[in-house]
């Protein structure tokens, strides 16, 4: 069984990712071909090449993915650890250190695939204890987080009398308007969610919630004084004028 798709004696314009050479007996040597093509290509190739070679061998052993993936992942390994046996000292160090970052790079992406936990189970074993530290380290970082983020949680919201939740939401449109006496504006904010979140989050209308919803569609795009789309806030509602100190 060819694992491979070989390129054809004297093809000298085979497919990118068909292995072999022009001359070479390529089918005894696939393996090899294989893992000179994975150190010549860049990384964002690999899933790639890999779908090449395997939809051919599909054709020939439909039910046979596992057992492809096993002989990559076996040719793979095999190979990373021949370099790593290499001397530190000979001439081909350098070359056999990239093909070491190569190859495991390449076997990186066959872990994400192995849907079968094919891999043999100290692999498995040492994956297993990798993704728990990092869950572990992600649980550690969530918690803190969840720490700081109760610190401006409140046990009771500020009441806004009964039917005036658009008269406060009056007041907090007209904040962004806000001037200094030096003309600059008294705040900055390049969306409106801010402010909306504000109102839901630390606010009741009377006993009731007030959905994040609601308020967002008082804080829709406007034309002038015409909300584009939205809930209008009624003219009687309109109680309260800020204004500043020097034009009292």
């Amino acid at each position: 069984m060819f694992y491979f798709k070989v390129r054809r004696p004297f093809d000298f314009s085979p497919h990118r990712f068909a292995v072999g050479r022009p001359f070479a007996n390529n089918r005894r040597f696939a393996d090899n071909f294989f893992i000179l093509k994975v150190c010549q290509l860049d990384g964002e190739e690999y899933a790639a090449f890999y779908n090449f070679h395997l939809q051919r061998y599909l054709k020939a052993s439909p039910q046979g993915e596992q057992e492809f993936y096993e002989h990559v992942w076996r040719t793979i390994n095999m190979r990373v650890k021949y370099y790593q046996r290499q001397s530190p000292f000979s001439s081909s160090h350098e070359t056999n250190v990239e093909n070491i970052r190569k190859l495991q790079a390449f076997q990186k992406m066959l872990n994400g695939m192995d849907k079968w936990n094919a891999r043999p189970y100290p692999e498995l074993l040492a994956e297993k204890d990798r993704q728990l530290v990092e869950q572990k380290r992600r649980i550690e970082e969530l918690e803190k987080e969840l720490e700081s983020l109760s610190g401006y949680e409140v046990q009771h919201e500020i009441e806004i009398k009964e039917g005036h939740l658009p008269t406060l939401i009056d007041l907090i449109k007209q904040l962004p308007e806000l001037k200094l006496p030096n003309g600059d504006r008294l705040l900055k904010c390049y969306n409106k969610s801010p402010y909306y979140k504000m109102i839901s989050k630390y606010f009741r209308h009377g006993d009731k919630v007030v959905p994040k919803e609601t308020c967002r569609n008082y804080f829709v795009n406007s034309n002038g004084d015409v909300p584009a789309k939205g809930t209008f806030i009624p003219e009687e509602s309109k109680l309260f004028r800020i204004v500043p100190v020097a034009e009292r």
